[in-house]
């Protein structure tokens, strides 16, 4: 039996996921004629056509969807047995790659990462942060290791667990007066403030306004939590922001922090894909986030 060229197989499915044969030798930083050897060398293999044009796109023949099925297990078994057998390397731990939302990355994570990286000195941790969707792509497209994102997340091929009920709260300049807990209708002409425009939170929070037949059009919305606290400081507006990511005072400088009427929840948990085996990292990180957030605030109600 001929044994089969992983780089070709990955260079296969890389020309079918973008389209074509060009898309694939950038991302590999090789040229065009060198893809198309290897898919030449793949059909000459096999004996079968496995791609073919359709339109502007290079697409798979039902000989090529076939392989691309094994070629999707046979890259999943290469990961497993690399992650199974770094585990008897002495000193070694490998890469760990986390996709994470912003809230996460500044609450959760920090003393976790500290923790990991002081039982684990030589593994190597790269931390990218977006929105959910974005980061349950990355672990599907096996850019990242695991993702902490909003919950739910659904597939068959995900493996998810709940960690902490985070709660949307109203952060006010102290110069304005609001009731303990506040209704959409008392925000309709407040200047609002949001720390994103797009992701699951936005979408809440959209709902919540929408529920209250309320119309919804935010004044503001900034990349960072610190930004966002800074303009509601000097008096522009309020903000409606995770309550993971404010101070655990009720009362801050020049602030207050209110509920929402009807109250506003979001679940953030972990995900991980099914078909690959749980790296030494990626455990000691999940039981990592579980005590972290076990001793948090109340307020931030550890999800069951």
């Amino acid at each position: 039996m001929k044994t089969l060229n992983l780089n070709s197989l990955q260079l296969f499915a890389d020309v079918i996921e973008l389209g074509s044969f060009t898309a694939a030798a950038e991302r590999h930083d090789i040229t065009q004629p060198a893809v198309s050897f290897h898919i030449r060398q793949l059909e000459e293999q096999f004996g079968v056509p496995l791609v073919e044009r359709e339109g502007r796109r290079t697409v798979p023949t039902v000989a090529g969807a076939e392989l691309l099925r094994h070629a999707a297990a046979i890259d999943a078994e290469v990961s497993n047995t690399m992650s199974a057998m770094a585990r008897f390397v002495p000193g070694s731990f490998g890469r760990l790659r986390i996709g994470t939302n912003t809230t996460a990355c500044i609450t959760i994570l920090p003393p976790v990462l500290r923790r990991v990286r002081s039982a684990m000195p030589a593994l190597e941790i790269a931390v990218t942060t977006g929105h959910s969707p974005e980061i349950v792509k990355a672990l599907l497209d096996d850019r990242i290791d695991i993702g902490i994102v909003t919950m739910p997340v659904k597939g068959r091929a995900l493996r998810s667990e709940a960690l902490v009920v985070d709660e949307v709260v109203a952060l006010a300049p102290t110069s304005l007066t609001l009731p303990p807990k506040v209704t959409a209708n008392a925000l309709r002409d407040i200047p609002l403030i949001l720390r994103t425009t797009e992701g699951a939170t936005r979408a809440l929070i959209d709902d919540w306004f929408r529920a209250a037949e309320v119309p919804f059009h935010p004044a503001m919305a900034l990349g960072s939590t610190e930004a966002v606290r800074e303009l509601v400081e000097m008096g522009l507006g309020v903000a409606l922001i995770s309550r993971l990511a404010m101070p655990e005072e009720e009362t801050l400088a020049g602030m207050t922090m209110h509920r929402l009427s009807p109250s506003l929840h979001r679940t953030i948990g972990w995900v991980t894909r099914r078909d690959r085996v749980t790296m030494p990292s990626v455990e000691r990180l999940i039981e990592g986030m579980r005590r972290e957030v076990a001793k948090r605030s109340p307020d931030a109600k550890l999800a069951r």
